[in-house]
């Protein structure tokens, strides 16, 4: 038995402490050769404080069987390893000599300290963390406890072992602690709140988290609890809740646009205000991205002045931008903006409020551009009549100079160029009729006292009527004026203005072309639009001169051929009546080749 045995054996003298024998086992497990072993002692195979040790296990005793502790031996590679002694007090070979069996539990203490290591870590975590940890039995006597759940609980160190949860709480409570362990029984964790009233009677809320322990065979033991003191987060929450409610009732008794949005700007809260601005439905809008919703893709630098506000935690109080309706309407809004927290202080979204301005801000553009367009008007008219002012002073200057010499030549009995003189006096006050009429005309239609009156009628018999009118000034200066014109033109427009274009067209015509000339006057026909046809053959216009023409503060006029002269007002008013009916009015001309004036009324 000794030689076949698996684990290592030795019979080593009592006295000596050297080995008398060692089996195979010994020889293989240590490393030393028979020979080795034998030239040996106990001692060399021991550590050096382990010695004492050793001397006295080997103290003479009366028993005949003993079964040591764990010591340590030294292999001859110098590993160390942790042993278990087994001797019997024997005689061999005539000495008092000892047997020993060893047992080599290296692995098996590796593991322990291991294990141990593994415990005081898990035992320092559990010390030391934050949340109160501890374990009820099956009747919630508590059987650990460390210091964070103490002092939750509010006991001193030491004292919440053995005590039952049951003490720290209302009986209201206690139900609901009986039924959450009913729960864990059935082997099911649990997460629950509980009020608890400490022993100095101050009352806190606390997160439990439950997980049940159960033994091999399935019996339930106690429960391990997590627990977390959320007073002050439950007192932030119901504030929170109470701030929002507030927040609802005030965005809903407004007449203002009223959203709130998480970090991720998904719409929180909206009132029915903006529901109604837009035409979505709470439903439809809810949870969604605002401004995947809302915001026109030509403003998302809207998206990243929020992704930066919730960043940094600061936002832009007050802006203006453009929302999106449901039928793709743009309305304007100025918004007033604040960060929101949870209860940790963390941002966790923002809410806004807003004016629609969109009305407002369009009838100050309307207010700005008319204005803008008055200010424009009132210099124009300020410059046409300083202009009209010069013009009518000139032919009364004639009036009154030439009727001065004519009494003057009457008193002295002189006749001589009286009928000159006389001429040049009806001619000039024919000039300041003619001015101070087409002005009268010009500002009745400037004042609205001018009746815009809209029927059916004939514009062939209407320039028909024009031309016989402008004949004989056409004759006198043998001026042939030619019709290229359907019998019939029905239009539906104001006669008296559309004779006034026709005469002043004509009129102006006859006065720049040069004798012996020809007129033609003819109409195109469009889909929405008949077009009117002046054309002569006369000295034609500057392209700087067609740039005068229309416009009020230029008051353009130049002598005829026959040195005629005119109002500065014909086409002014022309370009007002065309207007009038929705239409335009142009001219096209070349220097000594003609002009031709052209004026549209809609269909």
């Amino acid at each position: 038995m000794f030689a076949d045995s698996p684990e290592p054996m030795w019979i080593f003298d009592l006295e000596t402490l050297a080995f008398l024998e060692v089996n195979q086992a010994a020889v293989v497990h240590y490393g030393y050769s028979v020979e080795e072993f034998l030239s040996m002692t106990i001692k060399d195979i021991r550590p050096m404080e382990d010695i004492a040790i050793l001397l006295k296990s080997v103290e003479p005793t009366n028993r005949t069987y003993n079964q040591l502790g764990e010591f340590r031996h030294i292999k001859k590679n110098g590993e160390i390893i942790d042993v278990r002694i087994t001797w019997h007090s024997v005689i061999f070979r005539g000495r008092k000599a000892r047997h020993v069996l060893v047992g080599d539990i290296t692995t098996r203490k590796l593991a322990e300290e291991a294990l141990k290591e593994s415990e005081e870590k898990y035992r320092l975590i559990v010390e030391n963390i934050g949340e109160g940890f501890g374990f009820v039995n099956a009747k919630e006597q508590f059987l650990l406890a460390n210091k964070a759940a103490e002092m939750i609980f509010g006991v001193g160190p030491g004292c919440l072992v053995n005590m039952n949860l049951n003490q720290f709480v209302s009986k209201e409570q206690s139900e609901i602690v009986q039924k959450e362990t009913s729960i864990r029984t059935n082997g099911i964790q649990s997460v629950y709140e509980l009020d608890i009233i400490r022993p100095n009677g101050q009352i806190r809320t606390i997160g439990v988290t439950a997980v049940p322990q159960k033994d091999k065979e399935g019996n339930f033991l106690g429960t391990y609890g997590i627990f977390l003191d959320i007073t002050e987060r439950k007192l932030a929450e119901t504030a929170l809740l109470e701030s929002e409610k507030l927040f609802r009732s005030v965005l809903e008794s407004v007449s203002l646009v009223g959203v709130m949005l998480d970090r991720n700007g998904r719409i929180t809260l909206c009132n029915d205000f903006l529901l109604g601005l837009t035409g979505w439905t709470r439903e439809e809008v809810m949870h969604q991205n605002w401004f995947d919703r809302f915001v026109p893709e030509k403003i998302r630098t809207t998206l990243e002045l929020f992704q930066s506000s919730i960043q940094k935690d600061e936002i832009t109080e007050h802006y203006e931008n453009e929302i999106i309706t449901r039928t793709g309407d743009l309305r304007l809004i100025a918004w007033n903006n604040i960060i929101l927290h949870d209860h940790l202080g963390a941002v966790s979204g923002i809410a806004s409020i807003g004016e629609d301005i969109t009305e407002r801000k369009r009838m100050e553009a309307e207010v700005k551009y008319k204005n803008e367009e008055l200010q424009k008007l009132n210099a124009s008219k300020d410059k046409f009549f300083s202009i009209i002012a010069h013009d009518l002073k000139s032919p009364f200057n004639s009036i009154l100079g030439f009727s001065q010499i004519l009494e003057e030549q009457m008193k002295e009995k002189d006749y001589t160029a009286i009928e000159k003189y006389s001429k040049i006096i009806n001619d000039s006050s024919l000039r300041a009729m003619n001015l101070l009429a087409n002005l009268m005309e010009w500002s009745r239609s400037q004042t609205g006292r001018m009746e815009f009156k809209l029927e059916f009628c004939d514009m062939a018999v209407l320039i028909q009527e024009v031309i016989l009118l402008l004949n004989a000034s056409a004759l006198q200066k043998s001026i042939t004026i030619d019709q290229n014109l359907p019998l019939t033109i029905r239009l539906f427009a104001d006669k008296a203005m559309m004779s006034t274009v026709i005469r002043n067209l004509v009129s102006n015509a006859i006065k720049f072309t040069i004798p012996g000339g020809r007129i033609t006057i003819s109409m195109e026909q469009t889909q929405m639009e008949h077009i009117f046809i002046v054309q002569d053959t006369g000295v034609g216009i500057s392209k700087s001169g067609m740039e005068k023409l229309f416009r009020i503060e230029e008051s353009f006029s130049t002598p005829g051929t026959q040195k005629e002269k005119g109002t500065g007002l014909g086409l002014i008013l022309c370009k007002d009546f065309v207007e009038m009916h929705g239409g335009k009015i142009w001219v096209e001309s070349e220097p000594g080749i003609g002009s031709v004036f052209k004026f549209s009324v809609p269909v």
